[in-house]
C-alpha cells in the first residue's frame, strides 16, 4: 500500500485559526498586504485498506458539517504564498494572500 496524503481545512464560517492567524501577521509583524489566511492540516495515511480509508476520513480525520478534506492536493491559486510547519506527527499548512 502506498501513503495517501490528504489536507482538512475548516470551511470558512469555521476557519476562526485563520482568521487569528491573519490578525496576528497585520498587528504583531505589521503585514498589512494580507487578504486572507487559510490553515490546513496534513495527514500522511498508510497500511489502510481502501474501505477504511474512505471511511476514515469522515470519521477520523475530519468533522464532515465543519471540514473540507482534500486528498493529494489542495486548491491553490497562482501566487499564493503557502509554507508549512512540521510537529512530530503534524504538518500544518498556511495559505497566506497577499
Amino acid at each position: 500500500m502506498s501513503v495517501r496524503r490528504i489536507f482538512v481545512e475548516k470551511k470558512p464560517d469555521y476557519a476562526v485559526k485563520a482568521g487569528e492567524l491573519r490578525e496576528e501577521l497585520v498587528s504583531y509583524l505589521g503585514i498589512t498586504g494580507v487578504k486572507s489566511v487559510r490553515v490546513l492540516i496534513r495527514y500522511d495515511i498508510e497500511n489502510l485498506s481502501e474501505d477504511t480509508y474512505k471511511k476514515a476520513l469522515g470519521t477520523i480525520f475530519s468533522e464532515p458539517p465543519v471540514d473540507e478534506v482534500y486528498e493529494e492536493e489542495f486548491p491553490k491559486n497562482p501566487g499564493d504564498l503557502v509554507f508549512s510547519v512540521e510537529y512530530i506527527f503534524k504538518v500544518l499548512s498556511v495559505l497566506v494572500f497577499l
